[in-house]
Order: C-alpha cells, then structure tokens, then sequence
C-alpha cells in the first residue's frame, strides 16, 4: 500500500471521529444549560429569610400575609443551623427576632404565634429553650 493512500485514510478516520465527538458534546451543553436555567428558576422563587423577616416586621401586613410568610419561613428556613456546642448558631437570631416581631405585630392572632412557634420547635429539638424565651419575650412585650 502506498503512502499517499494510508495518510487519505487515516486523514478520514481522524475526521470522522472528530465529527462523532462534536455530535456527543453538543448535546450534553444543552442538557447543562437546560439544567442551569431550572436551577436558577427555582432559586430565583424562593425569597429570602430576610425578605421574608422584613414582611412580618412591616407592621401594615395583614394577618393572611403573615400566615402565608411564617409558612413559607417554615418550608424553605425551618431547620435552624446545630449549635455550637452549648452557644446557639448565629443565624439563630433571625428565627428569635421573628418571633418576637411576630408577637408584637398588631394584626397576629394566637393561633399564628402558637402554630409557628410549634412547627419550629418540631422542626429544631436543640432550641426548644430559646425558642421558648423569645415567645416569651415576645409576649412580655405586647402593649397592652
């Protein structure tokens, strides 16, 4: 065999075999990319924990809107950080200042503080003492 035909053919297996690979990776960027967008769909429907402390701290909301925000806190933040050791996390803080605010605001009822302080004891055994000192805090700090 010659030379000049073994170089032709070995020129054409190189090709197609470029070609087959281009023809694997395309569409392994569209799944990415499909996968990136989902992915910044649903963060982008989630609010945050402040945002949503920031709702039950407006003192104009009504009692429909914070039972749909303490429900939301508790579907997508219930789950507090574990302590440190004997000190809570920080990030616990925002749970306790929300229930105080949540104590304070003029358009809660019972029902709200009890169920979200509830749902938050179940969902966190480790603060059942702080959670339990906030509400009551919260509910020492009502006007009467």
């Amino acid at each position: 065999m010659e030379v000049a035909t073994l170089i032709k053919y070995i020129i054409i297996l190189v090709s197609v075999l470029g070609f087959l690979v281009i023809l694997y990776i395309l569409p392994l960027r569209k799944k990415e990319k499909k996968k990136q967008v989902q992915a910044s769909k649903k963060s982008e429907d989630i609010p945050t924990l402040n945002y949503l402390s920031s709702i039950v701290n407006n003192s104009r909301t009504t009692s429909e809107q914070l039972s749909d925000t303490l429900a939301l806190v508790i579907k997508h933040y219930g789950m507090i950080h574990p302590k440190l050791g004997v000190r809570s996390h920080p990030d616990a803080d925002i749970y306790m200042f929300l229930i105080l605010r949540l104590c304070r605001h003029p358009n809660t009822n019972k029902n709200l503080i009890v169920g979200f302080t509830n749902k938050l004891e179940k969902l966190n055994e480790g603060y059942k003492r702080e959670i339990n000192d906030a509400l009551l805090k919260g509910l020492n700090s009502r006007g009467r």
